[in-house]
């Protein structure tokens, strides 16, 4: 009679925990199909910022040299990023002093400039999650992006400033945690400017950034 109870009484734990894991099951197939849809609907900018930021994080957690990480850098910042705008709103009136030679070489080194605040800022990790929560639209073919990350329990919030131009969306700015990147740049560069002059900021600049 124990024997019998025993049995019956293991029998309904394994038909409990065959349930939970039914369900869990379950509930895994319907987040992902719930994950498909969403991305589906995605507007254009939210997929375009939503591919950036994948190659961003497979480059950032995969094992390259740092050599071949900045390269594959360069590469997503010359698909991605608005090189001649930013170059322009770094350097502000001086850019139209330039040559049209070394406004080529300006942009390669913002460029690579880019690349670079790219590998140090944005976040990264094996548990990281990604969420877009917001965009607004905004005149003149502008918008901005807002995206969560989760790592390691830490959230970070990113913005991206996006302007669609004839050859598709571009990132003029990226706000991480409310800072802007291209801001500090323009007041670093403005300070540089009107400690050494412009002639050797430019020097300095190309002997730093260029190729």
């Amino acid at each position: 009679m124990k024997l019998v109870r025993l049995l019956s009484t293991v029998s309904i734990c394994v038909l409990f925990v065959s349930g939970i894991f039914v369900q869990i099951a379950v509930a895994e197939k319907a987040q992902q199909a719930s994950n498909q849809d969403k991305n589906q609907t995605l507007s254009p900018y939210k997929k375009f910022v939503l591919n950036f930021s994948n190659e961003v994080i497979n480059v950032k957690n995969s094992k390259l040299s740092p050599a071949d990480a900045k390269a594959r850098f360069v590469d997503i910042a010359n698909r991605y990023v608005a090189i001649e705008s930013i170059s322009k709103f770094l350097l502000a009136a001086n850019y139209r002093k330039l040559s049209e030679e070394n406004k080529e070489k300006v942009q390669i080194c913002v460029r690579n400039l880019m690349a670079t605040r790219l590998l140090a800022e944005l976040p990264h990790g094996e548990s990281i999650t990604t969420t877009i929560t917001d965009e607004k639209t905004l005149p003149h073919k502008h918008w901005m992006i807002t995206v969560e990350y989760f790592v390691d329990g830490k959230k970070y919030e990113v913005v991206f400033s996006i302007f669609d131009r004839k050859h598709g969306p571009q990132i003029f700015d990226v706000i991480i945690n409310g800072v802007s990147a291209s801001k500090i740049q323009r007041a670093d560069i403005d300070g540089n400017i009107a400690e050494i002059g412009f002639n050797k900021f430019l020097e300095k600049f190309f002997a730093t950034y260029a190729d």
